[in-house]
C-alpha cells in the first residue's frame, strides 16, 4: 500500500469518525 492510498483512507477514517461524532452530540443537544 502507498503512502497516498494510506492517507486517503486516513482521511475517510477521520471525515467519518467526524461525522459519527457530531451526529452524537447533535443528538445530545437535541436531546
Amino acid at each position: 500500500m502507498t503512502i497516498k492510498e494510506l492517507a486517503m483512507l486516513n482521511l475517510q477514517r477521520m471525515s467519518l469518525f467526524i461525522a459519527v461524532v457530531d451526529s452524537g452530540s447533535f443528538t445530545a443537544a437535541a436531546a
